[in-house]
């Protein structure tokens, strides 16, 4: 990496790739990885250097290439601590040409630790156990769980919330504005929570860790470092150690206040050990780190007296992500009031599940979920970083309204959360049938924004692909730079498989998502949501594609027949009167090309196929006024025809096939088409020279000698009435005197009367007032000006007399 106090001064690279050898790397290294040497006394010395100035530039290696982000020193260390241990340091970045990709960054005498999210998803670098200048990067995709043994969140203490205790209000001011804020709407963003965290460790976890309370303090000070990336974000919390935490780390397994039994216990025993320790305002979170395999926490208990340090967290290999995000993360969660999301009945899922809280399929698979451990109910192997909506709702609602919001210290952050819209809602679908859903949001600050849908559903427990009730279908996918999601995603609609967590409704029920909608600063992100509902209709059929079938063949720019399954659609209480049909040439990932908009829900309809050679079509009808759509089953190809004009017309049918011509439009009939026929209209003068290129006109007669010959002239008299008014009130279009005429004798002109829209032959008729008057006079003399200029032309025409 390198670092500056400009993006455009960066110093030489602090880091080097090496080989996997060199690294020293161990057996259960996440792989692939990239090995990298890292040049630590440099790096601390640069990043020495942007303490000083306030900000600076680093550019910290990714799994392919380099990024830059501007960091700023995100201190996780209280001020007097942090004064002891002066080579614990931590940072915080955003990237520079990606501002929704963040560092969460620590250096400690273990080494260099690194934490990226973004849209693209995470990565991390960590220092090779043993090796401090010697580090790996991975990404979460690139670890398994095979490694080690699966964790479990223990389900004692879970029943309830823990009992309310009593309150210590923090010693530091709140601010009113912030409070106020906070209290304002369930979004979070505008004010940032801050908790003072005493985390305890075990003789074993300190062992881990070198021995020493120093290095178990290092590696304290990378856990809460890169949580802190996830609950600022996500929830706009921060945890920062408090001052005496040396006190309640311990080196010798044997004489510590930690049985090492079971997750609970400990955290029993860490309740009794910090009451003992520490004053009771010493701290607003307590948890115990420990090398057993498993977590534990009480829901609710942050501010609580008799209860805030009932929480412990554990790991055979305390230092690696999943440590801090399904466990830490985990835990510290459970003590802001999260509970499980997951619905799942098979492994670890069957005791822990919380009815009123498993929004998730299955295992799940955000921090709140169970991902990994319930057998066949898995979605995934590894946990998303991220919280689920539900998990969010609750926790903002406890730091910022509840119990919570006693002891935090929060702080305006000068940031506003997004406004979100999720579209229409109420829409009724039929059952077994895809649907996206499409929804927008605006950022306050202009701040790019990231979307995620949510299913928000709850229902009976049970397996994760037979659901019955409400129960939850749909699992939660990271946020992406998109606010619309196509269900089930593209891929498995387009290959026809059904995948867990993503199985469409097969009988009537209600459906509810929430579109969330996150800025992913640092320091506080703002986030809302907007909820749709859905109602699925037992229709006895989905509604899908029967034709073009996979295999067929459509010549390029020919006429074909698309069909489909109605499946009752058309009638009360879907009532989608009208399809838009949509074409792909790259196998479905783009339908941008739109064969019919608005067309009839009769279940056929007629296009042009596109013109181009592939073999990767596809169709896609979709309702126009509702969410529902099918693809038709499979590829097929399309053929290239020549147009060599691009008209849509192939050239062997084209009557203009060099000129676009894309009404074929030949006026006489000389198969010729007009886009390319210099006489149009056949009556051998060139266009050109016609003065009436469309209608034949052989004399060129023009007898008003505009330049527009008297055939395709509307006034050919040029008295300025048309021709089919002088016709219908029976005057001549051929004489110019009549509009000079008062034919019914009240005293008003032809001309005039057909100006104002009376009837010329009917003195009576009524002589509407013009909107602007028009003087009797003004158009008498408007008469004689015509006719005056009509003569003066007719002298200059007349042949002159001989000379004598």
């Amino acid at each position: 990496m390198m670092l500056s106090a400009s993006p455009g001064s960066l110093a030489a690279p602090a880091w080097r790739d090496i080989s996997a050898a060199e690294s020293a790397a161990g057996p259960g290294t996440p792989g692939p990885a990239r090995h990298i040497a890292i040049d630590r006394v440099g790096v601390r010395s640069r990043l020495n250097a942007a303490r000083l100035q306030g900000s600076g530039y680093i550019e910290l290696p990714a799994p392919v290439g380099s990024r830059y982000f501007r960091i700023t020193e995100t201190p996780v260390l209280a001020p007097a601590l942090a004064r002891r241990h002066p080579g614990i340091r931590t940072y915080t970045g955003v990237d520079i040409s990606e501002p929704a990709t963040t560092l969460k960054l620590a250096l400690t005498p273990a080494g260099f630790t690194a934490q990226v999210m973004g849209p693209e998803g995470s990565y991390y670098v960590d220092p090779v156990r043993g090796h401090a200048d010697r580090h790996i990067l991975y990404t979460r995709r690139d670890r398994g769980r095979k490694s080690m043994p699966p964790p479990r969140c223990a389900v004692e203490g879970h029943a309830a919330s823990a009992p309310a205790g009593s309150a210590l209000p923090r010693g530091r001011a709140t601010n009113e504005a912030a409070q106020a804020a906070a209290a304002s709407a369930l979004a979070s963003g505008a004010v940032l929570s801050e908790y003072r965290l005493a985390v305890a460790a075990t003789g074993q976890y300190t062992a881990y860790h070198g021995g020493t309370v120093a290095g178990a303090l290092a590696a304290i000070a990378t856990a809460v470092n890169r949580v802190n990336g996830i609950f600022e974000r996500d929830v706009a919390v921060r945890f920062t150690l408090i001052e005496e935490n040396e006190q309640i780390i311990y080196t010798d397994a044997a004489t510590d206040p930690y049985s090492g039994g079971s997750a609970s216990a400990l955290a029993e025993q860490n309740q009794n050990n910090l009451d003992a320790v520490l004053p009771p305002t010493a701290y607003d979170i307590g948890q115990v780190f420990s090398t057993n395999n498993t977590g534990f926490a009480f829901f609710g208990v942050a501010c609580r007296l008799t209860l805030k340090a009932r929480g412990a967290s554990g790991a055979t290999a305390p230092d690696s992500d999943s440590f801090y995000v399904d466990i830490v993360a985990h835990e510290l969660a459970h003590q802001l009031d999260a509970r499980h999301t997951f619905n799942g009945t098979a492994g670890q899922c069957g005791a822990n599940r919380s009815a009123n809280d498993a929004y998730e399929p299955g295992s799940g698979s955000t921090i709140m979920a169970y991902a990994g451990i319930c057998n066949g109910d898995n979605l995934k192997l590894r946990t998303d970083d991220y919280f689920h909506t539900h998990s969010f709702e609750q926790m903002v609602s406890y730091t910022t309204t509840g119990h919570g919001s006693v002891c935090a210290a929060t702080t305006l952050t000068g940031n506003q959360p997004p406004i979100v819209d999720a579209g229409p809602t109420g829409l009724a679908i039929p059952v077994g049938t895809p649907f996206e859903l499409i929804g927008s949001a605006t950022d306050p600050d202009g701040d790019p924004l990231a979307y995620r849908w949510e299913q928000h559903d709850l229902g009976p427990q049970g397996p994760v692909n037979e659901p019955s009730g409400n129960a939850p279908i749909f699992r939660s996918f990271p946020a992406r730079s998109t606010p619309r999601r196509l269900f089930p995603k593209s891929a498995n609609l387009l290959a026809g498989t059904v995948k867990k967590g993503e199985i469409l409704p097969a009988y009537a029920r209600a459906l509810e998502f929430r579109l969330t909608a996150q800025d992913n600063r640092t320091g506080g992100g703002g986030v809302d949501f907007d909820t749709v509902n859905l109602s699925v209709v037992d229709t006895g059929a989905p509604f899908r594609v029967t034709a073009p079938v996979a295999g067929a063949t459509w010549p390029g720019l020919s006429t074909q027949t698309v069909t489909w399954d109605v499946a009752g659609t058309d009638a009360a209480p879907i009532d989608c009167a009208a399809v838009d049909i949509s074409f792909s040439s790259d196998g479905g990932n783009n339908f941008d090309t739109v064969l019919a908009t608005a067309t009839a829900n009769d279940g056929s309809a007629d296009v042009l196929a596109p013109n181009g050679a592939t073999a990767l079509a596809r169709i896609r009808v979709k309702c126009s006024d509702n969410v529902f759509l099918n693809v038709n089953d499979g590829e097929f190809t399309t053929t290239d025809t020549p147009d060599a004009d691009s008209d849509n017309v192939p050239d062997t049918a084209d009557n203009c096939p060099t000129t676009p011509n894309f009404d074929q439009s030949d006026v006489d009939g000389d198969l010729s088409g007009d886009a390319c026929d210099d006489d149009i209209d056949g009556d051998m003068l060139l266009n050109a020279d016609d003065n009436c290129p469309g209608v034949p006109n052989v004399g060129q007669q023009d007898q008003d000698g505009d330049g527009l010959g008297d055939d395709c002239d509307s006034d050919r008299d040029g008295d300025g009435m048309p021709n089919n008014w002088e016709t219908t009130f029976m005057l001549d279009p051929d004489d110019p005197t009549d509009a000079l005429l008062d034919n019914d004798g009240d005293g008003f002109t032809n001309l005039y009367e057909f100006f104002v829209g009376s009837d010329p032959n009917v003195a009576d008729s009524p002589v509407p007032i013009p909107a602007v008057p028009v003087p009797m006079l003004w158009l008498t003399l408007l008469s004689i000006m015509m006719l005056a200029r009509r003569a003066l032309r007719d002298e200059a025409m007349r042949p002159a007399a001989p000379r004598g």
